[in-house]
């Protein structure tokens, strides 16, 4: 994951009009992901993708700092002063700088912010990851205050649902990729993970090292990500009451896959996240009386024999 920091022009023809339809891209497809109810990270990652070919079409080359959208998109550090573009430190979130940008961004994203929505809810999620990435983007603006490099990427927002995931579910297995000294993807706590990617944004941040990423965002996306999480723990304490499954239908669960399912809906800390799980359990077993399908109504009944189970 990486937030270049570029101190290039953009050049190129008017952008005004790929700027706009960048903008629509943008809030369209958050505003389908919405009404369709499906999730907001996967949607996420469509509209990234849709926003770098966009941006390769606007600038008719294969060089992203040739793209006219650059200027209108990125965000500098001096519009906090200049009271410029501001909203740019919303649409940033959506570019990139090159191909292999977007697919390590988009790829960890993947690892880890499907999970995480799945275990805290849309509305939470989004919370955690714009506010995360703003917070990002701040950190670094006060570390380069006035500046007119400009910043761009996702992975401060996505360092800060690496933070929040940590700090609500440390014990959580994610599959992660590890570069030393060949390509392994191990599963590993959550917890573990964050405080390794933690430990190397730290390392090069003291170390000063200069390799055009915005390690700061990073760090600063991490530490929101932790707060947001404290503070979302405060204002919303965990909701599992009777409606959380009891240990009937634990002897419904014959597999691996269906006690894990079983388990994620007595995890659930959202009423709407727990009935997701429970749907999707009950999708994979069968009434042990006829071999039927169950479904919710009114409590776990089977749909061809009407036998009830608690």
């Amino acid at each position: 994951m990486s937030s270049p920091a570029w101190r290039c022009t953009a050049t190129g023809g008017p952008s005004m009009p790929w700027s706009l339809l960048a903008v629509a891209v943008i809030l369209g497809g958050l505003a389908y992901a919405l009404y369709k109810k499906m999730l907001l990270s996967q949607m996420i990652i469509i509209i990234n993708f849709a926003v770098f070919f966009l941006m390769l079409a606007a600038a008719q080359s294969f060089s992203m700092s040739a793209s006219p959208l650059f200027p209108d998109l990125a965000f500098r550090p001096r519009y906090l002063t200049e009271g410029e573009q501001i909203y740019t430190l919303f649409t940033s979130l959506f570019v990139h700088a090159d191909i292999w940008h977007i697919l390590m961004n988009m790829f960890i994203f993947l690892l880890i912010g499907v999970p995480f929505e799945q275990r805290v809810g849309t509305p939470r999620f989004a919370a955690i990851y714009f506010l995360a990435g703003v917070g990002g983007t701040l950190t670094f603006s006060l570390f380069n205050w006035n500046s007119g490099v400009m910043l761009v990427g996702a992975s401060g927002a996505i360092f800060g649902v690496f933070g929040a995931f940590a700090a609500l579910y440390p014990r959580d297995q994610v599959v992660m990729p590890i570069p030393f000294p060949i390509m392994l993807f191990i599963r590993m706590p959550v917890l573990v993970a964050a405080l390794l990617f933690a430990g190397l944004e730290t390392l090069y941040t003291v170390g000063q090292v200069s390799d055009g990423v915005a390690h700061l965002a990073h760090i600063g996306g991490l530490v929101s990500g932790v707060a947001l999480a404290a503070a979302l723990r405060k204002i919303a304490p965990r909701t599992i009451s009777a409606s959380a499954p009891s240990e009937g239908l634990a002897s419904l669960a014959r597999t691996d896959a269906q006690r894990q399912f079983l388990e994620r809906v007595r995890e659930a800390d959202i009423p709407e996240v727990r009935e997701a799980w429970m749907t999707r359990f009950l999708e994979e077993v069968e009434c042990p009386r006829c071999g039927g399908p169950l479904i919710s109504s009114r409590g776990i009944r089977c749909q061809r024999c009407g036998a009830r189970f608690s």
